[in-house]
């Protein structure tokens, strides 16, 4: 269906790529996010680094002589999200270390290391996802190294990494491009248990450690910070971000290493290494380059080392590079169903560009239909139909960003690129926003803020609120009437109403009086039991020991607010005719409501009813039996 037409939308971004785990993110940082359902992510990355006195210097004839060390890692990363809050990620690496120095006859590494088949398998899933920009995950990962002899998987050499990640997304409630993120970890390393150290020399031991990246069992912490500039550079949309990550290892040292500690240092050439933490920085950019594939450029830049008796020295530097690029796989299989006639006919060229998309519920996946959609280029908007679908022909072929607005939702928005005689598939999922109000205020009492119970009815469901010592009590719910009961022990009751306004906070304070004692009164069992109040026979006028029990019982209806109804029945007995006695207790009930009324009580309280002669308690034989049938009834809901 096509809408009026309005003015196009900004152009928006979105980045769902495989960090070096797999997992989504950036460069060596997860991010909270998981993807939308049927969303896979492919990448290759590399690493490579050339430097000088890296691991070992070897001493001949008095000539310290430094080491060069190069190094080249490749991974392949792939992350499915196979439900709306888990992600399944993994990556296979290689990677080959040439390290040139003055060798002697006890070195036993090659000078060229490879290691091909180490394999990362895990899940992120999402605890928590606010539409105010905050996300919750909790990441692990099982990591498998190959043995170093062969292809196969060494078990007793399988790693284990769990830790949370959070999200914060900046873009969500103000205009700054920025999103902030954070990971925890601890990470069970037992790749030492790969190769056998017997008899091997420390250089090449160290040369060994650091080629097959062996190390020891740490916490592991990221920082990091991305701009997505998508919206300002629509036609080169770029991800710059810059990582922290600080390590700190929890193993014990490597006795190899020893006279790297105190007190056996500084001797010589050998200063006190015994740090346990290593720390790094990551600068990089992502650039969307041709219709989705990303490329990866950026940089590690070391700024503190691990001790040697707690690992092998990380890298001064790497280069990174790498390439990624997302598949909707649900949209292979995802029927589409025509349901409502366009309103307006486009005359098409023979070779159009189309775009086919759904718009679902991030909450459950459920479709949302009459969803709002609005593509850049065009000032016609569209509606989803009842399965969300929705399919726009006739685009200009290039970028182009999708906007989508649904009530109860947060807009969301997507970029697409178009080519030119084909169709384009997408989903995008919009948060649920919904609406509520909020109340706050004070409950008073006879010696100030006391602590109360506020019963709220008239909503989608009856709420309690309780106030603090103070009486101070606020809460957020639904918008709407509602009638408010408060109470508290040894006090009067107290009746009030609250019209909830969407995204307004209402004021409502209520004060409590201490409770009236009124022996003479009775409320139990659905009957309000007062002495004293009838009248004379044939009289509508009430005496002046029926208006004293009734101020009683104004007064406790005061007390009373959970008395929401008192039905006044007037009866009188068969001294006149059937017709006039109905008159007459009418007028009678009436009286004692004027009265009520008169001293506080709420006529809507209040119904009068005259019964007649009709419910005698006892027969009308005698004097003393018809004066027992002239009674007032008090019933109460």
């Amino acid at each position: 269906m096509v809408l009026p037409e309005e003015p196009a939308p900004a152009p928006g971004y979105r980045w769902l790529l495989p960090s070096q785990s797999g997992a989504l993110g950036l460069f060596e940082t997860a991010t909270a996010d998981v993807g939308p359902v049927g969303h896979l992510r492919l990448g290759l990355q590399g690493r490579y680094f050339h430097a000088t006195g890296v691991l070992v210097s070897v001493k001949q004839n008095g000539v310290l002589h430094p080491d060069t060390d190069s190094r080249l890692q490749g991974q392949f990363t792939f992350g499915l999200t196979l439900h709306p809050d888990f992600e399944l990620f993994g990556a296979l690496y290689t990677s080959s270390n040439k390290n040139e120095r003055l060798r002697d006859s006890g070195d036993r590494d090659p000078e060229v290391i490879k290691a091909f088949g180490d394999f990362t398998l895990g899940g992120k899933y999402r605890v928590y996802d606010s539409h105010r920009g905050l996300t919750f995950s909790f990441e692990g990962a099982f990591k498998f190294l190959s043995a170093v002899t062969g292809l196969a998987f060494s078990p007793d050499a399988t790693s284990l990494w769990l830790g949370p990640i959070l999200s914060y997304d900046l873009t969500q409630t103000t205009n700054l491009p920025l999103r902030a993120h954070a990971n925890v970890n601890y990470f069970w390393d037992r790749s030492s248990n790969l190769p056998s150290w017997t008899g091997v020399q420390r250089q090449s031991k160290e040369v060994a450690l650091f080629a097959y990246g062996i190390a020891d069992s740490r916490f592991r912490f990221a920082l990091a910070l991305d701009a997505p500039l998508a919206r300002y550079l629509p036609e080169v949309p770029l991800l710059p971000f810059v990582e922290y990550h600080l390590e700190i290892v929890t193993s014990a040292a490597d006795k190899d290493f020893a006279d790297y500690m105190s007190p056996n240092c500084p001797s010589g050439d050998k200063p006190c290494r015994e740090n346990r933490d290593m720390q790094w920085v990551t600068l990089g950019v992502r650039a969307d380059v041709y219709h989705g594939l990303t490329a990866d450029l950026g940089i590690d830049l070391r700024v503190r080392s691990v001790g040697f008796p707690y690992g092998p020295p990380i890298a001064p530097y790497n280069v990174i590079f790498g390439l990624a690029y997302p598949f909707d796989i649900d949209s292979f299989r995802r029927p589409h169903v025509v349901t409502r006639t366009v309103a307006r006919v486009v005359k098409e060229p023979a070779v159009v560009t189309r775009l086919q998309g759904t718009i679902r519920s991030k909450q459950d996946g459920s479709p949302l239909p009459d969803a709002v959609i609005s593509v850049t280029g065009s000032r016609t908007r569209y509606l989803s139909e009842a399965d969300g679908v929705f399919e726009i022909a006739g685009l200009p072929p290039g970028p182009c960003t999708v906007e989508v607005k649904a009530k109860g939702f947060d807009p969301g928005k997507l970029e697409v690129s178009l080519t030119d005689g084909r169709k384009a598939q997408i989903e995008l999922q919009l948060t649920p926003h919904p609406e509520i109000a909020a109340v706050h205020g004070r409950v008073e009492g006879p010696t100030g803020g006391i602590a109360a119970t506020l019963r709220f009815a008239g909503g989608p469901e009856p709420l309690e609120v309780r106030s603090n010592a103070d009486g101070s009590f606020g809460g957020t719910m639904p918008p709407g009437h509602y009638d408010v009961e408060v109470e508290s022990p040894g006090l009067s009751g107290a009746h009030a109403t609250a019209d909830l306004v969407a995204g307004k906070d209402l004021q409502l304070d209520v004060t409590l009086r201490a409770s009236r004692p009124h022996p003479e009164i009775s409320v139990k069992n659905g009957l309000i039991k007062v002495k004293a109040v009838s009248f004379a026979a044939g009289s509508t006028v009430l005496s002046a020991g029926a208006k004293k029990a009734l101020d009683g019982l104004a007064e406790v209806l005061a007390d009373r607010a959970d008395i929401k109804r008192v039905t006044i029945e007037a009866h009188t007995d068969n001294a006149v005719a059937k017709e006039q006695a109905l008159d007459l207790t009418q007028k009678q009930a009436e009286a004692v409501r004027d009265y009520l009324v008169g001293k506080g009580v709420s006529n809507t309280r209040l119904q009068a009813v005259g019964v007649g002669s009709d419910r005698p308690l006892v027969p009308n034989l005698f004097p003393a039996n018809r004066a027992k049938n002239r009674r007032v009834e008090l019933h109460y809901e």
